[in-house]
């Protein structure tokens, strides 16, 4: 069996997840300690940070390759993935002697 699948890369998701923590973070720090122009500013990045378009948060990045089967009384398993964005990738394999 063999299959593709595209899904959202764990190192690309932990950036963004990141950068809205920091932006939100900077926002509760600044209520009632700054003039509330600068705080709707402060606002108004956080709303597009949060709301950033593919770019910031590429969905469907991570490319997923895997397969399975029994061949030469085996049974295998492997799997790889691999960012589009940022590079990051993972690869597994298994192989195991099956008892006929």
């Amino acid at each position: 069996m063999s299959a593709s699948n595209w899904a959202l890369c764990p190192k690309c998701s932990k950036k963004y997840v990141s950068k809205i923590e920091t932006a939100k973070k900077a926002l509760n720090d600044a209520y009632g300690k700054v003039s509330i122009d600068q705080y709707n500013k402060l606002q108004n990045e956080f709303k597009n940070i949060e709301n950033a378009d593919s770019e910031d948060n590429p969905e469907d990045s991570l490319r997923e390759d895997y397969e399975q089967g029994i061949v030469d009384g085996k049974y295998y398993v492997s799997y790889r993935a691999s960012c589009q964005e940022c590079n990051w990738s993972f690869k597994y394999e298994h192989s195991q002697k099956i008892e006929c």
